[in-house]
């Protein structure tokens, strides 16, 4: 099945970024390094929350579950702002 690889290939880069994010591995990075990282992951979670409105299959028949979800990813975000 073609793009078959991607999910995995994108789950794997989150197993990475959560090993890369523990305390023993963040204090062998440079700064730099890690906050590249994490604006990188800032990226990704952007592209995958368009990815899922606009392009995917779970919300494009069903607006009740797609404005929820388009809501709870806006608090989510005014949570990340505020906290941080």
């Amino acid at each position: 099945m073609p793009g078959s690889r991607l999910p995995s290939t994108l789950a794997a880069f989150m197993l990475l970024i959560t090993f890369l994010s523990l305390g023993f591995m963040r204090r062998r990075m440079a700064y730099e390094t890690w906050y590249f990282i994490h604006l990188l992951v800032y990226a990704a979670l952007a592209l995958a929350f368009a990815h899922e409105i606009f392009l995917g299959t779970d919300f494009a028949f069903d607006p009740l579950a797609r404005a929820f979800w388009i809501a709870v990813s806006a608090v989510v975000l005014v949570i990340v702002i505020v906290v941080v």
